[in-house]
């Protein structure tokens, strides 16, 4: 599964950053700024996802590990 994911989160990223670079290969400024905003707004995403799911789902997520550590 694992595998799989890592595969093709690979690929869309190859696609994405050969059509950026395709693009914006003029312009260093343009490329300097894709190569920083990207992969901050990621980490800024995962962070709120994360946050977010902790928000909503702590108290079922504590559930669940009580059932599972009684096993």
């Amino acid at each position: 599964m694992y595998g799989i994911y890592s595969f093709l989160d690979k690929i869309a990223n190859g696609f994405l950053l050969y059509f950026l670079v395709k693009d914006y290969s003029y312009s260093d400024s343009a490329l300097r700024l894709i190569v920083t905003i990207i992969p901050i707004g990621s980490a800024v995403g995962t962070m709120l996802c994360t946050w977010w799911g902790l928000a909503l789902y702590s108290d079922t997520m504590a559930k669940i590990s009580v059932v599972n550590s009684k096993q």
